[in-house]
């Protein structure tokens, strides 16, 4: 079970308080951990809403005017760092931020000729760079 709802909540703690079955014994029926039902049954002592709490991911630190922002940047001087990225933009945030933006824009880091990654390295659309590979290959 993944989450139960509401509904399911409040009949595990009325089946325990009906006084015919144990925590386990309702644990069982429900299918859920001894301890989910303990927890169900504090929630119900303290007078708290049996709802299931909200799930889903943060909001995103980087708007999709932001996203264009670094796309113009990166186009006028695709050797910007991330943290010239953050600097530009004015949201500091932790740099794989800035990375996983870049990776959505659809640029890849172009290491230098020792295939090492340094300060000097561009960026570079990965469209861009699989077309020139097609060519080698054909």
């Amino acid at each position: 079970m993944k989450f139960a709802s509401k509904d399911t909540r409040e009949r595990a703690v009325a089946a325990y308080k009906s006084g015919q079955y144990t925590q386990a014994d309702v644990a069982r029926m429900f299918g859920v951990h001894y301890k989910t039902i303990q927890n169900w049954l504090k929630a119900d002592a303290e007078g708290r809403e049996q709802t299931p709490r909200p799930k889903g991911h943060l909001k995103r630190i980087l708007n999709p005017e932001d996203l264009k922002k670094i796309d113009e940047i990166i186009t006028e001087n695709p050797s910007t760092t991330i943290n010239q990225l953050m600097e530009q933009i004015g949201k500091i945030c932790t740099p794989e931020v800035y990375g996983r933006a870049l990776k959505e824009l659809g640029y890849t880091y172009k290491k230098n000729l020792k295939g090492r990654r340094t300060g000097t390295g561009r960026y570079q659309k990965a469209e861009r760079r699989v077309e020139g590979m097609e060519q080698d290959c054909t």
